[in-house]
């Protein structure tokens, strides 16, 4: 078996966050020989289909070639939606307990993926997810974590979106890396996004066919605010 360059972990909150923001950058990502895994901080099941999401989670991962699916919010009863009524310290020690892992098991995670403090398009629990990994980045327990990437929305994209539930945060754009996912990245991205049946079920009577239109406008750019420790 080839070895793997390194170990990412993208700690998202939805089963079907990574598929709509940052696929792309996922796919170039294991395309350089990176190993990347997806830590899945609630049950998903705001809509009473968790199972269902969880499966097309786990399709999706496996069409893009990813790795590990640590379904933690499942394990732990983590409500969709919720993350804000758990005491962060819980949610950190959850997240920690991977990192530990990995790290006394000589496999670690050298980098974290996750929202910006934005939340990406401000959902309360994209939020919650970056105050836990900005905590524990920042802290000195021994995870190993010498990089985190925090996934910011362009002015560009939200323009795309439409009405949301939540404000879609307005970010200014200069402390962030542009990562070109134009070609195959953007190709597979939007494959893995309609891995995700049971979010287009609002729409067009199932069918998701405005959805589609609109993400096939997205920009092929995807926008990390990237911040690295000194060894």
């Amino acid at each position: 078996m080839e070895k793997v360059k390194g170990r990412i972990l993208w700690v998202e909150a939805h089963p079907d966050d990574i598929a709509f923001t940052s696929a792309g950058t996922v796919v170039k990502l294991i395309a350089e020989g990176y190993q990347v895994d997806s830590l899945m901080m609630t049950d998903g099941n705001f809509s009473g289909d968790g199972e269902q999401r969880m499966k097309e989670q786990r399709q999706m991962m496996g069409l893009l070639g990813m790795g590990v699916l640590y379904a933690v919010g499942q394990e732990n009863g983590f409500e969709d939606f919720y993350l804000n009524k758990i005491s962060l310290w819980l949610i950190i020690n959850t997240i920690l307990e991977i990192l530990v892992r990995a790290e006394e098991e000589g496999n670690p995670y050298k980098r974290i993926m996750t929202f910006d403090e934005n939340g990406y398009s401000g959902h309360p629990d994209h939020i919650v997810v970056n105050e836990a990994v900005r905590e524990i980045f920042q802290s000195e327990d021994t995870h190993g974590v010498k990089e985190l990437w925090e996934l910011g929305m362009s002015p560009e994209e939200k323009k795309l979106w439409g009405d949301y539930f939540v404000p879609i945060p307005d970010i200014n754009l200069e402390s962030y890396t542009p990562i070109d996912v134009d070609g195959e990245p953007f190709n597979k991205k939007l494959e893995a996004i309609k891995v995700h049946t049971t979010q287009f079920h609002m729409e067009d009577n199932g069918s998701g066919e405005a959805q589609i239109e609109r993400l096939n406008k997205l920009p092929k750019v995807e926008w990390f605010k990237i911040t690295k420790k000194s060894d």
